[in-house]
């Protein structure tokens, strides 16, 4: 996708353009940050759990207001905006709120965020959040261990090999039938096509990542593309096994290190607030290096955030 080209280079220029201006605080500016509300956007959960122990490492820190919703966001010691925390939607919602204004700054998906700017949407994608983290799962009884395998298993099976997917936009799904293309191997949402002709890969809507585990027990798909937690939710309940992490799918090399969800905002945001936008960016990075070095506190963010018991 042509939008993916441009989001790297965002968040470098944004320090040259930006310095962060300091407020009173009865004068502080609003900005309003989206967020979907599941482990792939720790670092932001982090970042407003850990509080001024921030400042001294990184400079940067948010002080709480009023819990999980509002944070003044205090950058080189100076105050420089309000954040509101906005609970939005996965997959498309998070990008529609952003292009409607009804959030500023958005985390979430990289697949639906790309599909909207690639639409027309006013939208930046600024830096990722997460990268790789895709698998295939398969039920526990099918005899593959690796895509290779699998592949040969859908080639020989007398029936079409259903697959589930999240949503339309996940990035698991755009991968997944990148791969069934490099393999020529033909698909759809039916058995036949429009030519008349059979798949031998039906795909699924799951219609969110929850669905998964009873689709895969209940034996409605054969096999699942999903992201974490869920890749190891399925293992771990003993309903279906890992073959292939999807970084290793065809072509060779191309999604290695992928991004999954990403921190972006409205053109118009960037515009009127670059410098408290720039504040947030180094924030949500002092989260994510944070987290890194502290698991336990990272998974007592997530579950508080989150509402899932601590791994």
């Amino acid at each position: 996708m042509k939008s993916l080209l441009r989001f790297f280079p965002v968040f470098f220029l944004l320090s040259l353009l930006f310095q962060p201006v300091a407020y009173p605080s009865e004068e502080l500016p609003l900005i309003k940050v989206g967020h979907v509300g599941h482990d792939h956007q720790i670092a932001l959960y982090v970042a407003a759990e850990a509080g001024k122990r921030l400042k001294s490492e990184y400079g940067v820190f948010l002080k709480k207001l009023k819990d999980k919703e509002v944070y003044d966001l205090y950058d080189n010691g100076k105050a420089v905006a309000r954040v509101l925390m906005v609970k939005v939607g996965g997959g498309s919602k998070m990008p529609a709120a952003l292009e409607q204004k009804h959030i500023e700054v958005g985390l979430g998906g990289l697949g639906p965020t790309a599909k909207f700017i690639d639409k027309g949407a006013p939208l930046k994608v600024l830096m990722p959040l997460n990268n790789d983290g895709d698998a295939l799962v398969v039920k526990k009884d099918m005899p593959v261990n690796s895509w290779k395998e699998f592949v040969d298993y859908i080639k020989a099976s007398p029936r079409p090999v259903r697959i589930g997917y999240k949503a339309p936009m996940a990035v698991a799904y755009m991968i997944l039938t990148r791969a069934l293309t490099e393999e020529g191997i033909p698909f759809g949402q039916e058995p036949i096509n429009a030519e008349g002709k059979p798949n031998k890969v039906v795909t699924v809507n799951l219609q969110g990542l929850k669905n998964a585990l009873p689709s895969l027990s209940s034996g409605v798909v054969d096999a699942v593309v999903v992201n974490e937690p869920m890749v190891s939710i399925l293992v771990h309940k003993g309903v279906g096994k890992r073959v292939a992490d999807l970084a290793e799918l065809p072509p060779e090399g191309k999604w290695k290190g992928h991004p999954c969800c990403v921190v972006a905002a409205h053109e118009e945001t960037l515009k009127e607030k670059g410098s408290i936008v720039k504040s947030l960016l180094k924030v949500i990075a002092a989260g994510a290096d944070l987290m890194k070095r502290n698991i336990k506190e990272a998974f007592e963010a997530e579950s508080k955030w989150t509402k899932t018991p601590p791994a």
